[in-house]
Formats: C-alpha cells, sequence, structure tokens
C-alpha cells in the first residue's frame, strides 16, 4: 500500500486568497485587451526597444506605430507615468513613427479610461488616445 501525504498550505488569509484571484482575473483581462488590439492593428506583438529608462515592451508594432492596450480604468501611478515616458523617448530618437494607446472598457467592471493626469500626460507627450 503506498502512502501520499500532500503538503498543501492554506492562504494566510482570505484577503490573501482573494488578491490573487484577483491579479489573476486582471492578467486574463490584460490579455483580452492585447488580443482585441492585435485583431484590430495587426503587426507584431510585444515588440522591445531599449530607452534610456529601461526596457519597453509595446504591445503591438504596426506600420511603426507602437500600440499600448490598457483594459478598464487606468490609475495614476509611477510605473504607467514611466511608460509614457518611454514611449515620448522612443518618437523622439525615431526609433518609432508614433504611439497610440488604446483603452478598452473592461468586461469585468464595465469601466474604460484613466487618470486625468495620466490622459493628460498622453496628450503633452503627443501620445494619441483611443476608447474602444
Amino acid at each position: 500500500m503506498v502512502s501520499l501525504h500532500l503538503n498543501i498550505r492554506a492562504p494566510r488569509s482570505l484577503s490573501t486568497a482573494t488578491n490573487v484571484t484577483k491579479v489573476a482575473r486582471n492578467a486574463q483581462v490584460g490579455v483580452l485587451g492585447e488580443l482585441k488590439l492585435a485583431d484590430m492593428v495587426g503587426g507584431k506583438p510585444n515588440q522591445y526597444f531599449n530607452t534610456s529608462l529601461g526596457a519597453r515592451y509595446v504591445d503591438q508594432l504596426s506600420n511603426g506605430i507602437a500600440y499600448e492596450s490598457k483594459m478598464g480604468y487606468v490609475k495614476y501611478s509611477s510605473r504607467v507615468m514611466t511608460q509614457i515616458k518611454k514611449d515620448a523617448e522612443l518618437m523622439e530618437s525615431l526609433d518609432i513613427n508614433g504611439a497610440t494607446w488604446v483603452f478598452f472598457r473592461s468586461p469585468s467592471t464595465g469601466l474604460i479610461g484613466a487618470d486625468q493626469r495620466v490622459l493628460d500626460a498622453l496628450t503633452s507627450y503627443g501620445i494619441n488616445i483611443m476608447f474602444k
């Protein structure tokens, strides 16, 4: 007779399990946005560029335009601002012909768009904005 022992640890708290579930769901929704974007603009996915601020992977590169997919509502954060600055640098150096951020309505929250500071930064750097 073979004895099988499983060492399964329960999450430290219900909120930890809930947060893991939210992160997984957000990742799935993000992939959905990238798929919609690819269908919409074609081109090549996950294109790498080197910038002075570090690596930049654009969701789609089509006809020299870098497209970024955002699903749901985008909060203002240093991470988002760094993405914007990297896109601006790539446009300035002529590594890309332009950038467009496409905001899709989240199927799970129904939200679309971004904090006004994010939208203002995109506009000030000459990055196009689309809502789908």
